[in-house]
């Protein structure tokens, strides 16, 4: 038996929203959409994908995903420039940055944005010996 992928599931409001949104600010594409208007849909770039899940009202209470720091996804891409690409793209579509991008001791870049309902996206690529370390 062999595992072959995973999704992250989001839980969101407004699922054609959340489509454009992950359209726009990351580039996914659609890989599968249900219901009108609809209820789930799947998008995908490249071997990352994401399961976006219609719910009526709030998944959780006040901001205690900002508080501690509840990921709903993490998403690795295959190095520094492609983060600082994403960053860039993130923030020039009006994304809400959470964190920039910064070193982490367990040796990788990360950055973490918000998506249209909160979610907590964290992305993230190895840092290679020769870039700066965290400090």
């Amino acid at each position: 038996m062999t595992l072959t992928s995973i999704a992250a599931h989001l839980y969101v409001s407004d699922v054609a929203a959340s489509i454009d949104w992950f359209r726009h600010t990351l580039g996914f594409t659609v890989e599968a959409c249900a219901g009108e208007p609809p209820y789930y849909a799947e998008v995908r770039r490249d071997a990352a994908r994401i399961a976006l899940r219609c719910v009526s009202g709030p998944v959780f209470n006040g901001d205690v995903r900002e508080r501690q720091e509840l990921m709903a996804a993490s998403i690795e891409v295959d190095g520094l420039n492609t983060l600082r690409e994403l960053y860039e793209r993130a923030r020039i579509t009006g994304a809400f940055i959470s964190r920039r991008i910064e070193a982490r001791p367990w040796g990788a870049w990360v950055f973490v944005m918000r998506d249209l309902d909160g979610n907590l996206l964290l992305l993230s690529a190895p840092q290679h010996p020769d870039e700066p370390a965290a400090r």
